[in-house]
């Protein structure tokens, strides 16, 4: 019969921890104006990339099937950019969900590519991270045996 109580106790705890229901609509609301403050720096990269990628393919007037490929991304850059400008966050998020609804395994798939991409420039980076640290601690050692 102690249980009982203990049980009540523990499930009163975690009531506490639980953030308000208001507290999880305040943070995506911060997101997602954080977010729309940002769109417009985000779809210029994306024209940059885009008008980079048609460059490469100008320059490559020997392999046209590589030059209509990269005006063909150029394209979809644009497409995306123009997106970006014109959708709001909570859209974008409905899109993908709509997305990863019709086409589940295309969506796993690019969520896997994602991932490894991130996994790669994180790897890439902390070890850049670590072998400037290494580095500094050679240069504080060396200087420590010149004195």
């Amino acid at each position: 019969m102690a249980v009982a109580p203990k049980r009540a106790r523990k499930r009163g705890r975690n009531a506490q921890r639980r953030p308000a229901p208001g507290f999880m609509d305040d943070v995506l609301a911060m997101a997602g104006s954080l977010a729309d403050s940002r769109k417009d720096h985000a779809a210029a990269q994306l024209e940059t990339l885009a008008a980079s990628l048609r460059q490469f393919g100008g320059s490559l007037p020997s392999l046209p099937l590589i030059g209509s490929y990269a005006g063909a991304a150029a394209e979809g850059l644009d497409d995306l950019s123009g997106y970006v400008q014109d959708n709001d966050l909570a859209g974008m998020i409905a899109d993908a969900r709509e997305l990863a609804r019709r086409y589940p395994l295309a969506a796993f798939g690019s969520s896997v590519v994602a991932g490894l991409v991130i996994a790669q420039f994180l790897q890439a980076r902390g070890s850049s991270v670590l072998e400037a640290r290494r580095s500094s601690l050679r240069v504080s050692a060396e200087d420590g045996d010149a004195a």
